[in-house]
C-alpha cells in the first residue's frame, strides 16, 4: 500500500503532466516561495531523513519532530539553496544534522543543570531545556557566568577564578548563589527546583 502511495505522488507531481519526476534540483528552483512545489520535495524526502534522524537519535518521536524543524528550515532556507552538483538530500541532511546536533547539546545541558541542581534521580519530572534556558537567561550576568564556567564549560573552580580575575572563594561563593538563584527562578515558573 506504502509503495503505491508513493508511485501515486510520483505521478501526480505539479508540473509533472503524468510523466517522469521532476528532478530535485530543477523542483527545488521552482520550490522557493511555492509551497505545492516545495510539498513534492517534504514527500520525497521526508522519510530518509526522518530514518536518519531516527537511527541518530534512537527515539521516533524525537526523530519525526526533528525532521519536521529539518524541513521547516529547509524552507525558510530555500531561496538562497543553490545547485553544487550535490544531492538535494544532502543539503537536508546537512540540516537535519546540525538539528540533531542542537538537540544533543541541549540536552546535554538539561542534565548537567538537572545534576548542578540535585534532581538528576528523576529527569522525566524535571522542566524542559527550553525552560532551564529560560530560567538561566533571567539570571544576573555574574551568575550565568559562574554556572555556564563551571556547569556547562567543566571548568573547576581555580580555573574560573583565573578567568574571571578573581579569588577561588569569590567564584564558591557566587556559585552558591547562583545555583540558589536557578533554583529559585524554576521554582517560580514552576520547573520545580
Amino acid at each position: 500500500m506504502t509503495q503505491a502511495v508513493w508511485t501515486i505522488q510520483a505521478a501526480s507531481e505539479p508540473g509533472s503532466g503524468g510523466l517522469a519526476p521532476c528532478p530535485d534540483s530543477a523542483l527545488a528552483a521552482r520550490a522557493a516561495g511555492d509551497p505545492e512545489q516545495f510539498g513534492v520535495l517534504y514527500r520525497r524526502h521526508f522519510g530518509a531523513v526522518a530514518g536518519y534522524l531516527y537511527r541518530r537519535t534512537g527515539d521516533a518521536a524525537l526523530a519525526e519532530d526533528l525532521a519536521a524543524d529539518t524541513f521547516l528550515a529547509a524552507w525558510e532556507a530555500l531561496p538562497r539553496y543553490r545547485d553544487s552538483g550535490a544531492p538535494f538530500r544532502a543539503w537536508l541532511l546537512r540540516i537535519a544534522t546540525n538539528r540533531a546536533n542542537l538537540a544533543a547539546r541541549r540536552e546535554r545541558l538539561r542534565r548537567r543543570v538537572v545534576g548542578l541542581l540535585g534532581r538528576a534521580s528523576a529527569p522525566e519530572r524535571d522542566a524542559d531545556t527550553g525552560e532551564l534556558y529560560e530560567a538561566l537567561g533571567r539570571l544576573r550576568a555574574d551568575h550565568q557566568t559562574v554556572i555556564a564556567l563551571v556547569h556547562l564549560e567543566g571548568l573547576s573552580v581555580e580555573q574560573t577564578a583565573q578567568v574571571l580575575g578573581v579569588a577561588g572563594g569569590t567564584v564558591k561563593s557566587r556559585l552558591h548563589r547562583a545555583r540558589e538563584a536557578l533554583r529559585g527562578e524554576l521554582a517560580r515558573t514552576g520547573g520545580r527546583p
